[in-house]
């Protein structure tokens, strides 16, 4: 389990790093930088993507473990990057629920179900991996019995 442990610290070490120095935004702060996005504000865009470093790590590190994360932990989470800077155009600051109230939710609650969604592609991806690596052995042992 230690050795678990270290490869996880080893491989996040420049993530944890900056989790700690870009903590998670209060719902206030983070409204207040996808506001400036809107209007073109680049600066706010980044910053905001550092902040959510934290966030992607949260997922990765509850949600995927052994060998599929320390091969595709990081992977994993410039993906989440990617899709966060391309969804921030699309996240609605208010919308309206089957009531017809306006309603807000925070961008991480948005972000929620793509992070899954990217984590279980690379998990699945893994796995084909596994089966074609078994595949081509027992063929190539099939073929030295021949």
């Amino acid at each position: 389990m230690k050795s678990y442990r270290k490869y996880r610290q080893n491989i996040f070490s420049s993530y944890y790093q900056l989790a700690r120095q870009y903590p998670r935004l209060t719902r206030k702060e983070e409204r207040k930088l996808l506001r400036r996005i809107r209007k073109g504000d680049g600066a706010s865009r980044q910053k905001l993507l550092l902040h959510l470093t934290g966030f992607f790590l949260y997922r990765i590190i509850t949600t995927v473990y052994g060998q599929v994360l320390i091969d595709h932990g990081e992977d994993i989470i410039q993906d989440c990057q990617i899709l966060a800077n391309q969804r921030v155009g699309f996240y609605k600051l208010w919308y309206k629920n089957k009531d017809g109230i306006f309603v807000s939710y925070g961008f991480t609650t948005y972000l929620w179900k793509y992070v899954t969604g990217i984590m279980m592609k690379h998990i699945k991806d893994a796995c084909r991996m596994v089966r074609y690596d078994d595949e081509e052995r027992f063929t190539d042992d099939f073929k030295t019995n021949e």
